[in-house]
């Protein structure tokens, strides 16, 4: 299995650049909805909760 390099990028920069690629409706990020990204085991954790939290009324 071939291995792609991997790179680091501030959480903060990325954000910034998949939000606004989802604002404008950017193809590329439909396509690597898919590709599976390493965080850290704390990001994760706040992460999980904050995806199963319910929006307050």
């Amino acid at each position: 299995m071939l291995h792609e390099p991997e790179a680091t990028i501030k959480l903060g920069e990325l954000t910034r650049i998949l939000s606004d690629a989802i604002i404008w409706d950017r193809t590329w990020v439909s396509d690597f909805a898919d590709d599976e990204v390493k965080v850290s085991a704390d990001l994760y954790e706040i992460l999980s909760l904050y995806s199963r939290m319910k929006p307050s009324a």
